[in-house]
């Protein structure tokens, strides 16, 4: 068994959380711009169905 003194153990310890924290807040951006996408997707299916309803709006009076 290798034991560490207290200070490394420390150091490795907050290294480690370091590294989780990182992980976690990456994840956390990915899902966001994800997220963003997927607003911006459907955003552009909410002009599209506004446009559809305006011409067919259009085609109708016109008929």
């Amino acid at each position: 068994m290798h034991l560490h003194s207290s200070a490394t153990y420390d150091i490795d310890d907050k290294a480690q959380s370091m590294g989780w924290l990182n992980g976690f807040f990456a994840m956390e951006q990915i899902f966001e711009r994800l997220s963003l996408r997927a607003k911006e997707r459907r955003f552009g299916a909410d002009l599209c169905q506004k446009y559809e309803d305006l011409i067919q709006k259009y085609l109708v009076q016109k008929v």
